[in-house]
């Protein structure tokens, strides 16, 4: 039985694909690609957006939406020259998956694989999301601000300093190091913050936020490269 659980357990994501979509340039972001996660019965609602932007700098933003994927709107498949890439569907989709955390790590693991094929990913130099991507993180966040904040107004700072102290900075450097990375900066200086409570939120933002409390903030990841030993 033990032989058994370990056997399916290493198995568990055996039949993960990433679909690899190109998008159309935006402003001065070029060679835009979006990658997610394709299981055999349904479709990750994670996306992973590259993009070059300046002379050589590469960046990438996380997403995470039930209803709909950029490339949705108007895409081109790559061709299907690995078994990593999915093929083609044209019948579009109108709902994906809400992943956890720990499958959201495994599939930005699997996503920054398929994409260092198309980009130099130690060139890479920031991460953008917003922080209720992962409720989880959003709620840790939340709480302890409150608990540590008197006044429920959060500095940048204060953000910054409480989103170090999870464990997400932790868990990117463990993927990022394979590509010779490191976080080097976190900055939440880019949008308003906001403390909410799900009661506040309307029907759509209680059906894809299941906390009861939560911190909305785009988060800004700087990157460094390792040093060498």
């Amino acid at each position: 039985m033990c032989v058994l659980f370990i056997f399916l357990n290493t198995n568990l994501h055996s039949q993960d694909n990433v679909a690899v979509k190109q998008l159309p340039d935006l402003g001065d972001l070029t060679r835009r690609m979006e990658f997610y996660v394709e299981s055999e019965d349904s479709v990750s609602a994670y996306s992973f957006v590259f993009y070059k932007y300046g002379p050589t700098m590469l960046g990438m933003s996380i997403h995470c939406d039930l209803d709909s994927k950029e490339s949705d709107k108007e895409a081109e498949v790559l061709p299907d020259d690995t078994t990593a890439v999915s093929k083609f569907q044209k019948a579009k989709r109108t709902k994906y998956k809400k992943n956890d955390y720990n499958t959201f790590l495994h599939e930005f693991s699997c996503c920054m694989k398929r994409a260092s094929s198309e980009y130099e990913l130690s060139e890479l130099k920031q991460i953008l999301f917003e922080l209720t991507c992962f409720q989880d993180k959003s709620y840790e966040v939340a709480k302890n601000l409150i608990k540590n904040n008197d006044t429920g107004k959060p500095s940048c700072s204060e953000v910054e300093y409480a989103i170090n102290n999870t464990s997400l900075t932790y868990d990117f450097d463990d993927i990022l190091k394979q590509y010779n990375l490191k976080i080097s900066k976190v900055i939440c200086g880019d949008s308003p913050i906001i403390i909410f409570r799900r009661t506040d939120l309307t029907d759509l933002g209680k059906r894809n936020y299941d906390r009861e409390l939560g911190l909305s903030v785009l988060v800004r990841i700087r990157l460094d490269k390792l040093s060498l030993p």
